[in-house]
């Protein structure tokens, strides 16, 4: 490995990094300190779950524009703008005394953490033999997804010790650092040829929504990551406490497990899906109806208020199969012979503005029904959480219907066909 490749090695990882502290941003803010927030603020739940809204709907957002942005400028230059405005957000965030103030500071962290995802796959992509491109891919993004390890049991209990305002502020000057090094040590790309006119963009967007199997497999990625999702940063932590009776520090040691078992799934599927001739649509399907029976599960325990600890483990195997962009992403890479980047935007659209509208409609749902408060915390009505589990298992049954609609690409089928004709 010459200079020049450690330096790219080590500028990747320094973004793995700064995806790290991204994910513990977007998992811990509000889902790990929901109700030190709400009793800190004297806010209701929809304004507390607002908070992870936020950060979901820009982030999904800038999803759109930021596929251009990247082959225009780069995405070198794309995470360094992005990493000033998330460090000026997490710094502010941590110094705010009212609501106003805190969504102002969690808009800038959503528009400095959207720029981490699409660079850093389009960093890999120029950088990584086509073969390991999905399990490297899978491995960084391991990197960042700790971070959702981190936002939970060890991010809490730092909290208990120091206050969240004090960890907060650490966490934003780590992020500084890191932004740092990464300015001083990550050259610009090369000047990239102008990006496409605003027709010409159109026409991109038009061409991938017309095809079915876009549509299908967008569908697909945001009922399965958005059910998933809002659970670890919204809610998952807070109905572990008031369903299950859970202490914050066992709800969050459960989350942090989950965030640890998403984490490994991501290299794991695609370790599996290489070796089995890189097929992606079969563990697509394995994952759809698992989470299908795992929600309903869950439902039946709420109708009949049986509070086990057999919900944590259900929280971990739904884990297991949410961390899915090591398939989906190579997946829409190979149906889409022009247009792949603008196909991966617009599902990354899709599946963060289902979170942000779950997260949105998590707070409307408990405030449905009474709820009680108990030493100053509010614990909200099983029929909410029944109400809002309903919701879930509707969105992963739509994405069991769009994933049996989906066949392997035409390339793995071919793929496929060789390796059966050399058996």
């Amino acid at each position: 490995m010459d200079k020049k490749q450690k330096i790219q090695a080590i500028s990747i990882a320094v973004i793995g990094i700064l995806y790290f502290f991204a994910n513990m941003q977007r998992v811990a803010i509000p889902g790990a300190i929901f109700d030190t927030l709400q009793m800190d603020f004297n806010a209701n739940a929809a304004q507390i779950t607002a908070l992870g809204a936020i950060l979901m709907y820009i982030y999904a957002i800038f999803q759109l524009f930021l596929g251009f942005w990247v082959d225009k400028f780069g995405g070198k230059k794309i995470i360094k703008i992005g990493s000033i405005m998330f460090f000026i957000g997490s710094f502010l965030f941590a110094f705010a005394r009212n609501l106003p103030f805190l969504y102002l500071s969690r808009t800038l962290v959503a528009i400095g953490v959207s720029s981490y995802y699409l660079s850093l796959i389009s960093e890999l992509k120029e950088n990584v033999a086509q073969r390991n491109y999905a399990l490297v891919l899978s491995i960084v993004l391991c990197v960042g997804y700790l971070g959702g390890i981190f936002a939970n049991a060890p991010f809490v209990v730092l909290v208990n010790k120091y206050g969240w305002r004090e960890v907060l502020f650490s966490i934003a000057i780590l992020t500084g650092i890191f932004s740092l090094i990464y300015f001083f040590i990550a050259k610009d790309n090369k000047k990239k040829k102008q990006s496409n006119s605003k027709k010409e963009k159109f026409k991109l967007f038009k061409t991938v929504l017309k095809n079915h199997t876009n549509l299908k497999t967008i569908t697909y990625a945001s009922a399965i990551y958005g059910s998933f999702y809002v659970l670890q940063t919204v809610i998952g932590k807070k109905f572990l406490q008031d369903f299950c009776q859970f202490s914050s520090i066992k709800a969050a040691t459960v989350m942090s497990i989950t965030a640890t078992m998403y984490a490994i799934s991501g290299i794991f599927l695609a370790f599996l899906s290489k070796e089995i001739y890189h097929r992606k649509i079969l563990f697509l399907r394995i994952v759809s109806s698992l989470n299908c029976l795992l929600f309903l599960i869950i439902c039946i325990f709420l109708i009949f208020d049986i509070r086990t600890f057999w919900i944590a483990v259900i929280f971990c195997i739904l884990a297991l199969g949410s961390s899915i962009s090591s398939l989906l992403v190579p997946y829409l890479q190979d149906i889409n012979k022009t247009g792949s980047s603008t196909a991966i935007s617009l599902m990354i659209f899709s599946m963060y503005t289902i979170i942000g509208f779950l997260g949105n409609i998590t707070g409307f749902f408990l405030n449905l029904f009474p709820s009680q408060k108990i030493n100053g915390i509010i614990v909200y009505n099983t029929k909410s959480y029944l109400t809002l589990f309903i919701m879930l298992f509707v969105f992963v049954f739509i994405a069991l219907i769009c994933v049996f609609r989906l066949k392997e690409s035409k390339k793995i089928q071919k793929l496929i066909g060789i390796y059966a004709s050399h058996a």
